[in-house]
């Protein structure tokens, strides 16, 4: 009785692990790719001279990221159970893993989709030089866009994720 409750607890400690390890490194590798994609604004250094304008969009990336990829951590949580053998835990979490990656990729296209079509819509507007000025109705405005965006995409992403078969791995293990 005491092993199994222990093991349960060992098991969500070692989800809560892999969860946060995941988000983490999701929401990373989304502002880097990001950051990559808006060349005329350099954020980090923005953000150092305390642009709050830049700091509410990149709280909008973070947001919107987070709500697009908070199905495939939950997919990476569901796959590990202590019931199946080591090696089809081990390619489950990879396949969970390879989903969640995309789902960042989809979720970055999103943004950066939202930060394109905000500047087609408001052609009198530069939004880079704005953000740069700090002008904070600018930076909500496309936070707003952003995260909304991820709201309506977020069950298309999850749909699109679930229905990719990448169980050909699991013969690989």
């Amino acid at each position: 009785m005491f092993e199994k409750f222990f093991g349960s607890i060992a098991i969500a400690f070692f989800k809560l692990f892999i969860g946060l390890l995941l988000s983490i490194g999701s929401v990373y590798l989304g502002i880097h790719m990001l950051n990559r994609l808006t060349n005329e604004l350099e954020e980090w250094k923005e953000i150092k001279k305390g642009n709050f304008s830049v700091g509410v969009l990149l709280a909008g990336v973070i947001l919107s990221i987070a709500v697009v990829i908070e199905g495939g951590v939950r997919n990476v949580m569901e796959s590990i159970t202590p019931a199946v053998s080591l090696s089809l835990l081990f390619a489950s979490v990879i396949i969970a893993s390879i989903k969640l990656f995309i789902g960042v990729l989809i979720a970055v296209f999103a943004v950066h989709l939202a930060i394109r079509v905000i500047d087609w819509l408001t052609p009198d507007i530069n939004e880079m030089q704005e953000l740069k000025k700090g002008n904070i109705a600018v930076a909500v405005v496309m936070a707003s866009v952003m995260i909304a965006i991820a709201f309506v995409i977020k069950s298309s992403v999850d749909i699109v994720l679930d229905s990719l078969d990448l169980s050909f791995i699991i013969s690989l293990v």
